[in-house]
């Protein structure tokens, strides 16, 4: 999960879908198991209406946003 941050983590879960999706990419089974992992460690920590406003918000987010969104913390 997105540094123990669930709000953080669906944000990205939603805008990582987003992208593949657009550059028609399917994630290797490997790093499904591990996406569906993230994803219900995510759900166990939100309320249902929380979390789908969250991937929601993350599937609208633009390529550029969402790279500065996953490494804004890193810099710091």
């Amino acid at each position: 999960m997105a540094l123990g941050n669930p709000e953080r983590a669906a944000l990205l879960l939603g805008a990582s879908k987003a992208l593949l999706e657009e550059i028609g990419v399917s994630l290797w089974p490997a790093n499904r198991l591990e996406y569906e992992r993230d994803l219900a460690s995510t759900q166990a920590l939100l309320e249902e209406k929380t979390l789908v406003r969250l991937i929601a918000e993350g599937e609208h987010m633009t390529e550029e946003e969402a790279l500065t969104y996953a490494f804004e913390d890193r810099e710091r």
